[in-house]
C-alpha cells in the first residue's frame, strides 16, 4: 500500500494488487493540497495522482484561489511532462455541480484547458454536492467507465467505483505460505482446555466424534484478537443491503458509529491494561510499535555507501598494524640467565647430612 503524504497528512492512498508493476513517482510538494502519484506499467502506461484538500478554515487559512494557483501548477506540470495516459482523482472540496460558484467555475475552465474531462456528474457528499471527482485526459475517455457512487455509510463521502482498461504487465506471483508457531503454545494450557472440551462429548457415530474433535481442536489453538469481541456483528449491515428502505440504511449508519466507538473504547481499555502492566523498557517496545517505527541504523554520512564495507575492514586493519608496532617498539625486557649451582656448597651439604646419618 501506498501512503498520502504531505501537508497535514489526512490520510489517502493506493492498495495495489500484487500482480501488477507500479512504482511510486516523486511530486512538488505543496502548502494548499496533498498529492501521491504512482505509475502503472501497462500499455499505455498510467499515471495515477491522489489529491487531497483540506476544506478551507480560519485555523489553517487555506484560500480557495491559492489551491487553484498551485493545482493548476501541479496539473500542467504532470500534462507536460508524462506520456500515456493520465488519471487525477481525490477529495478536492470544490463543488463541482454549483454553477454559481466563480471558484468552481476558474477550477472547470484549468481542466477543460489542458484537455481533462471530469466523469462524476452526481452528489459525493451528504449535504448534497460533488466534491470528489475523477479527471482523465481526453484520449482516455473511452476507456473510463463510471460504474457507481454508493453511500456507505462510513463517513460523510461517498464510494466511487471506476473501471479502467488497462493491459497491464503482471509481476510474477509469489506463493505464501503461513504457518503456525508451535513453540509458542502453552502445552499445559492448552492440554488442559482441550480435555475440558472433550470431556462433554456425547456422539455416537464416529464420523461426529472426528468432526467434533477437529473444531474443538482448531478453536483451541487459533490466536484471538485482543479487542475483537463477539459485540461487533453485522446484523443491521445485512439488513440495509436487503432492504431499500432509509429507515434501515440509517439505523446501519448509526450502528457503524456505534461500532467505531466501541472499537475505540476496547482498543483504549485494552492499551491501558497493557501500559499499566508493563516495564519501563515493555512500555518504549509498546509506544513503538504503535507507532509503526523500526530501529533506526545510523551510518556516517561522510562515506559513501557503496566504501563503507571497505572503510570498516581498513579501520580494523589499521588498528591491528597500529598495536603490533607499538608491541615491537617496545623496550627489550633484560634475559634472564639461568643460575648456576654452587658446587662447593652442595659438597657441603652432603658432606652434613652423612655426619648426621652417623
Amino acid at each position: 500500500m501506498l501512503k498520502l503524504t504531505g501537508g497535514r497528512k489526512e490520510g489517502g492512498g493506493f492498495v495495489i494488487a500484487p500482480t501488477i508493476r507500479a512504482s511510486r513517482t516523486e511530486n512538488d510538494d505543496y502548502e494548499i493540497f496533498e498529492a501521491l502519484s504512482v505509475r502503472i506499467e501497462s500499455q499505455p502506461p498510467l499515471t495515477m495522482a491522489l489529491i487531497y484538500r483540506p476544506p478551507p478554515s480560519a485555523t489553517n487559512q487555506l484560500t480557495r484561489s491559492a489551491f487553484l494557483a498551485e493545482f493548476e501548477e501541479f496539473l500542467s506540470s504532470l500534462c507536460s511532462r508524462i506520456n500515456g495516459d493520465l488519471c487525477v482523482l481525490g477529495d478536492f472540496n470544490i463543488h463541482w455541480d454549483d454553477e454559481n460558484d466563480s471558484i468552481a467555475s476558474r477550477f472547470r475552465d484549468i481542466v477543460a484547458a489542458l484537455d481533462m474531462k471530469q466523469h462524476v456528474h452526481v452528489t459525493t457528499h451528504t449535504k448534497k454536492h460533488t466534491l470528489d471527482l475523477v479527471l482523465t485526459r481526453m484520449q482516455s475517455v473511452d476507456r473510463t467507465v463510471l460504474k457507481d457512487v454508493v453511500d456507505i455509510g462510513l463517513c460523510d463521502h461517498f464510494v466511487i467505483a471506476c473501471d479502467l482498461a488497462l493491459s497491464c504487465y503482471d509481476e510474477k506471483k509469489k506463493r505464501q505460505i503461513m504457518s503456525r508457531s508451535l513453540k509458542r503454545v502453552d502445552v499445559e494450557a492448552f492440554a488442559e482446555d482441550f480435555g475440558a472440551d472433550l470431556a462433554d462429548l456425547q456422539d455416537d457415530d464416529l464420523n461426529d466424534l472426528v468432526s467434533s474433535f477437529n473444531r474443538r481442536c482448531c478453536g483451541r489453538h487459533k490466536c484471538s484478537c485482543a479487542t475483537l469481541t463477539n459485540h461487533f456483528k453485522r446484523k443491521y449491515e445485512r439488513q440495509f443491503r436487503k432492504s431499500p428502505l432509509e429507515v434501515h440504511r440509517q439505523i446501519y449508519v448509526d450502528q457503524c458509529k456505534e461500532v467505531v466507538q466501541l472499537i475505540q473504547n476496547t482498543k483504549k481499555e485494552y492499551f491501558h491494561q497493557k501500559f499499566a502492566s508493563a516495564s519501563a523498557k515493555e512500555v518504549f517496545r509498546l509506544v513503538d510499535n504503535l507507532l509503526h517505527k523500526e530501529p533506526n541504523h545510523t551510518l556516517p554520512t561522510n562515506v559513501p555507501l557503496g566504501d563503507l564495507p571497505q572503510t570498516f575492514n581498513k579501520f580494523f586493519y589499521d588498528k591491528v598494524h597500529q598495536i603490533r608496532a607499538e608491541l615491537d617498539a617496545s623496550p627489550t625486557l633484560p634475559s634472564l640467565t639461568t643460575p648456576q649451582p654452587l658446587v662447593a656448597e652442595r659438597g657441603q651439604f652432603r658432606n652434613d647430612m652423612a655426619l648426621r646419618s652417623a
